[in-house]
């Protein structure tokens, strides 16, 4: 559905909210915003940057190497690669636990990164130029003109009433009925999770990593 579309179906189901209550600009201003939330919430828009290191760099700015960076998107087979490997994600006071004299790590190839705000971090400088490639979950563009939402992508056409839902919820809130607006936050709510669901399962299915002896496979850090 276009923008209108969308307004337009969400006139025909709710008869009582018309222009005088709820004006085509604030309807407008709701789809602008329902958009980035949905997409954010569904991780729905996702995105391969790749780009190279420098020698003895240790963190780098998501935002800036990652246009619209919203999350590091860690299905099977994505998350950060650095030539060829795929790092792991762990968590400073994981590294503390395994070595507690990891900060004075010279310089390396990594293993581990772990992210804090919109840098990520590997445990060590790396010591040659690695291409490395970043998996991500993006914030959507702007919805702000008469187009489809989304990014406009088409494997996301069947969810466009999720913005309709949107517009119940936050029209009911704003007339003052508490019960509706429960009601429609709550059909809302699960109307997303189906939709994350379901996005996801075009996105990953479930693996197993194991040896041939059929222990599982667990990549420890080393120095």
């Amino acid at each position: 559905m276009l923008r209108q579309d969308i307004i337009d179906t969400f006139r025909a189901e709710n008869s009582e909210l018309d222009a005088a209550v709820v004006t085509d600009d604030v309807l407008n201003s709701w789809l602008f915003t329902g958009d980035k939330e949905i997409c954010a919430a569904t991780r729905c828009i996702v995105g391969e940057t790749t780009f190279n290191t420098a020698i003895n760099d240790q963190s780098w700015d998501l935002t800036a190497q990652v246009p619209k960076f919203y999350d590091i998107n860690e299905y099977p087979g994505g998350g950060i690669n650095l030539d060829g490997d795929r790092l792991i994600k762990t968590t400073k006071a994981e590294l503390d636990d395994i070595d507690e004299y990891w900060r004075q790590n010279t310089s390396g190839e990594p293993d581990y990164y772990y992210r804090y705000g919109k840098y990520i971090y590997t445990e060590m400088p790396v010591d040659d130029i690695y291409i490395m490639i970043i998996d991500a979950v993006l914030i959507s563009d702007d919805f702000n003109a008469n187009v489809m939402p989304f990014n406009q992508l088409s494997y996301l056409v069947p969810f466009h009433n999720s913005l309709v839902l949107y517009l119940i919820m936050k029209a009911k809130a704003k007339i003052g009925k508490p019960e509706d607006a429960a009601t429609a936050q709550k059909e809302f709510t699960n109307y997303i999770a189906w939709m994350k669901k379901e996005v996801q399962g075009g996105m990953s299915a479930k693996i197993l990593y194991r040896q041939p002896n059929g222990m599982v496979v667990t990549k420890r850090y080393s120095r």
